[in-house]
């Protein structure tokens, strides 16, 4: 009698340590359960160097293939309303306001290679006016600088 309750409590014993070990296994862990988990935040902000011409820093971002990014652009210009766009990948945010405002973005990168990113309110940066800048000619007004330097997302695998 007393072997067959001690063989009764070891099987229930490795019945419930089996049902423990099923659910451990199989159950959803807690690091998936957070979203935030799997997003990769980036902050670029447009800033003005020293010579009060406007850039963004980071200016090259390196990212991975299937990546999913929580872009968030800050505008560090005070004056003006800026907005970045990665044009090839489809992305761009709202304006932004100036004095250090911000506006997120959350994307995925689906392919491989680099995208440039520009300030999409600005000149383009090839254009005369922009060319005439970069020689150290202010073009806006109050002879202020307007054309920002584009910035390269780089996605690898």
């Amino acid at each position: 009698m007393v072997k067959t309750s001690f063989l009764f409590g070891v099987g229930i014993g490795i019945i419930i340590i089996a049902l423990i070990g099923y659910y451990v296994t199989t159950g959803e862990s807690t690091d998936t359960d957070d979203p935030s988990g799997d997003i990769t935040p980036i902050t670029i902000k447009l800033t003005e160097t020293q010579n009060e011409k406007k850039e963004w820093v980071p200016n090259v971002v390196y990212v991975k293939v299937g990546d999913k990014i929580e872009l968030t652009v800050v505008n560090g210009d005070d004056d003006d309303e800026h907005r970045l766009a990665i044009p090839d990948l489809g992305v761009e945010t709202g304006d932004i306001p100036g004095a250090n405002e911000r506006e997120v973005v959350t994307f995925t990168v689906d392919d491989v290679g680099s995208f440039v990113f520009i300030e999409s309110l600005a000149p383009d940066f090839e254009s005369e006016l922009c060319k005439n800048e970069q020689e150290g000619e202010p073009q806006g007004d109050e002879e202020e600088f307007v054309c920002v330097p584009p910035g390269l997302f780089i996605v690898e695998e």
